[in-house]
């Protein structure tokens, strides 16, 4: 859901700057850059907070500024400034940054003993399925609306709503992970 959401939506901000506002591609390297930054930003905090609030409250925020910023990359389509989609995109990566590492050491954390690799190896499935699909499915999009001779931002809009509703659904799907990490007590110390 995390992957399908964020690189659906990444791998297209590029398109949104350059043919939806028809900036340079300095500008959507902005965008991505800003992305990237922010996901580096993420994962330091999360390091941080993970032991005292959890992964399920890390992974809800995280999806939660993840679809703010790809509300606010659909706002960036319409007749503004390109400069809302860099800001958005920055947003988005804060998301991801935050809610990645949680669902992996939880996943990791529950794994049986002896069964780490079996667990890393889905883990690795699961993420490189999310990215396949969530960019797959954005593509049909762009490539429906260019071949019917619709605009790249009405393409676009539809297909980042998709990977919104599906931010929406992590959000959701997040109640699912553990308060606590594996093995960490109450008071965030190793049990």
């Amino acid at each position: 859901i995390l992957t399908f959401a964020f690189f659906g939506t990444d791998a297209y901000i590029s398109l949104a700057v350059t043919d939806g506002h028809g900036a340079p591609t300095w500008v959507a390297g902005l965008a991505l850059t800003g992305a990237t930054l922010t996901w580096t930003t993420g994962a330091w905090l999360q390091e941080r907070l993970v032991r005292r609030h959890g992964p399920r409250w890390l992974v809800r925020r995280g999806m939660a500024v993840l679809a703010a910023g790809i509300v606010l990359t659909l706002v960036g389509l319409g007749d503004v400034p390109v400069w809302v989609i860099v800001a958005a995109w920055t947003i988005g990566g804060l998301g991801i940054g935050l809610s990645y590492a949680p669902i992996t050491v939880t996943v990791l954390g529950t794994a049986a003993p002896g069964e780490e690799g079996a667990a890393s190896a889905s883990l690795q499935l699961t993420d490189v399925l999310g990215v396949a699909v969530g960019t797959g499915v954005v593509g049909a999009f762009v490539a429906l609306g260019d071949g019917r001779g619709w605009a790249t931002t009405w393409s676009l809009t539809i297909a980042f709503g998709v990977t919104l509703l599906v931010a929406a659904g992590g959000v959701l799907a997040a109640v699912r992970l553990p308060r606590r990490l594996p093995g960490v007590d109450e008071d965030g110390a190793g049990a």
